[in-house]
């Protein structure tokens, strides 16, 4: 059990520093950029999902966790990244199936302060909001 536990926490370590890697390679194009310093994926469903995978469509780049019980997160917070609308594919294995979903972040307006993105897992499609980040 130990040892279970020891590698659910490195590999949501090196998720955390993947998803440092792909949102800072993410495609930059002209326009008003968000500022974003931070992901969570949150499993707000009755089980867990395996292989969630968050990719960048146009880039190629993606991070991953390998396991989310149900009703817990993975997430991180790094440098201030800017985002520029490019779509994002989410994927997970859900029971016996597959999901993907594309979606783009609705950032709010003020391009100011930085925000960071919650992805909340559902039965049905991901519920995704933005939220200022306050510094502490």
């Amino acid at each position: 059990m130990i040892l279970t536990t020891r590698f659910i926490e490195v590999t949501k370590t090196l998720s955390m520093m993947a998803m440092l890697y792909f949102l800072c390679a993410c495609k930059s194009t002209q326009g008003s950029a968000h500022h974003f310093v931070g992901v969570e994926l949150l499993n707000v469903t009755e089980q867990a999902v395996e292989d969630v995978k968050l990719r960048d469509v146009e880039s190629g780049g993606q991070v991953s966790c390998t396991h989310i019980e149900a009703n817990t997160a993975c997430g991180t917070l790094f440098p201030s990244h800017d985002y520029h609308g490019q779509p994002i594919q989410l994927s997970y294995k859900y029971g016996h199936q597959f999901v993907t979903h594309e979606f783009h972040v609705d950032a709010p307006v003020s391009t100011t302060h930085p925000y960071r993105v919650y992805i909340r897992i559902t039965d049905n499609k991901p519920d995704v909001s933005v939220v200022k980040h306050n510094a502490h």
